[in-house]
């Protein structure tokens, strides 16, 4: 009895954790750089200190410059020009 128990908790655990995954990742409908709007604007800030200039551009032309600029399996992109 406890066996059973302990297999459909497990199941009901597994499902939920999938349905859940696919709800926020593939569920969405709108990924990458085509799921953002061609007219939003973002500020982007220099990091460096000595710096600190600051700009407004397009947020699909920041993302798509972080992907050209990043290294393979690098989690961040690095900083802009």
């Amino acid at each position: 009895m406890n066996k059973n128990l302990a297999y459909s908790i497990t199941s009901i655990c597994l499902l939920l954790a999938a349905f859940f995954i696919y709800r926020f990742t593939a569920g969405t409908g709108s990924a990458g750089l085509s799921g953002i709007d061609a007219d939003s604007k973002i500020w982007v800030k220099c990091k460096n200190t000595t710096c600190e200039a600051a700009r407004e551009m397009g947020e699909r032309d920041f993302y798509a410059a972080v992907q050209e600029s990043a290294a393979p399996g690098q989690r961040s992109g690095p900083g802009l020009p």
